[in-house]
């Protein structure tokens, strides 16, 4: 049916198949993946790492100077109904963000599912796989809590007045720094 509705189709086809290379197909298949990724809201791996930099003991212990501005509204459809109870250490985090003001709050909960991607996407974790956005939640959640106890008692602020001023990746990225070894596993 190609060869008679559209022959040359046909034959780029029937040529494509004889002679083109596997590593360009699989180029263009990674491209295309990666471009639907972040059409998600999953950024791309190099992107996703900077949540591990490092940060020498100053810039751990500083707060910025300004509330991070906060999205005036998240491109993507998030189906996350409620942030899940961790029952452990996380629980900081959430009860931080549960002080805050309705958009503060929604603010809040843009970054922490941005975070949440961007550990998917840093671990390695299969995005296709029901246990891999638990995993980043409570990941995030955890280091997060790390963070914010460590800023609030350098600063003697209270955990919510902490939150107002750090994103929370920044909060992440200071608890990530403070247990290196446990922000890799």
């Amino acid at each position: 049916a190609l060869f008679e509705g559209a022959y040359w189709s046909y034959f780029r086809l029937m040529q494509a198949v004889q002679w083109e290379l596997a590593s360009d197909s699989e180029e263009w298949a990674l491209r295309w993946r990666t471009g639907r990724l972040e059409d998600l809201g999953f950024p791309t791996w190099d992107e996703a790492m900077r949540i591990y930099r490092f940060m020498d003991p100053g810039a751990r212990r500083a707060l910025p100077a300004e509330a991070p501005a906060p999205p005036a509204e998240w491109p993507l459809p998030v189906w996350l109904p409620r942030l899940p109870e961790s029952g452990g250490a996380g629980d900081r985090i959430f009860r931080a963000i549960a002080e805050l003001s309705e958009p503060e709050r929604r603010a809040a909960f843009f970054g922490f599912v941005a975070l949440a991607n961007r550990i998917a996407v840093a671990d390695g974790l299969p995005l296709g796989d029901a246990e891999s956005t638990p995993t980043a939640i409570a990941k995030a959640a955890h280091l997060a809590s790390a963070g914010l106890a460590y800023l609030a008692e350098e600063h003697r602020m209270r955990d919510v007045d902490v939150v107002r001023r750090a994103s929370v990746e920044h909060l992440f990225r200071v608890g990530a720094n403070l247990d290196p070894d446990g922000a890799r596993s």
